[in-house]
């Protein structure tokens, strides 16, 4: 559905003489990244304003995004594989925040502190094979992403005895980060083995 409405928007561009005809994959291929990611801003902010969980929301998706970008991760060959499991992720933390009494939460947050920490402090960075990276950015990002489960992880253990629920959502994000680190590396592992 994306990769058709980017592909007609690339044609449209491209007949009016706006984009050079040899570039329409180009352009369609970006647009397709734009409207994705629309459609993914769209989803979070249909999720925080139809379940009134306007700051959990903001904060879950902040810092699971923040630790992606330093961390790597699983990714969808597909836009739609993307939006999809974005979605998933999206609905669960929204339907844990929502429907678990605080006792749960905070039990959880624990696990996921603790579930999280030797798979983004030991094997933070999953090397992507069409993008190799330099020692030195490895080191960069490496480092960067400890700093922030570092950082992230003492603000989700302070907050519990001051901003209760911040825990939780500071927690599920880098739970959800740290899944997506953990899927990669399995997926990298089995096509080495093949």
């Amino acid at each position: 559905m994306l990769h058709v409405l980017a592909s007609k928007t690339a044609l449209h561009y491209a007949k009016r003489g706006m984009i050079s005809r040899e570039l329409t994959d180009v352009y369609s291929d970006s647009f397709e990244t734009l409207f994705a990611q629309i459609l993914n801003f769209l989803l979070v902010v249909a999720a925080a304003v139809l379940s009134k969980q306007y700051i959990p929301v903001a904060v879950f998706i902040g810092v699971f995004v923040w630790m992606r970008k330093y961390a790597g991760g699983y990714t969808p060959k597909s836009h739609l594989g993307c939006t999809i499991l974005f979605s998933i992720m999206l609905f669960l933390f929204v339907t844990g925040q929502v429907y678990m009494s605080y006792e749960i939460q905070d039990l959880l947050a624990l696990w996921f502190l603790v579930f999280t920490a030797p798979i983004i402090c030991f094997r933070v960075l999953v090397r992507q094979f069409d993008n190799p990276l330099f020692d030195k950015k490895k080191f960069i990002l490496r480092s960067n992403a400890m700093l922030l489960y570092i950082f992230a992880s003492g603000v989700s253990i302070v907050s519990v005895f001051f901003v209760h629920q911040l825990s939780f959502h500071i927690a599920s994000g880098l739970f959800c980060a740290a899944i997506s680190v953990l899927i990669e590396r399995v997926r990298q592992k089995h096509i080495s083995i093949d």
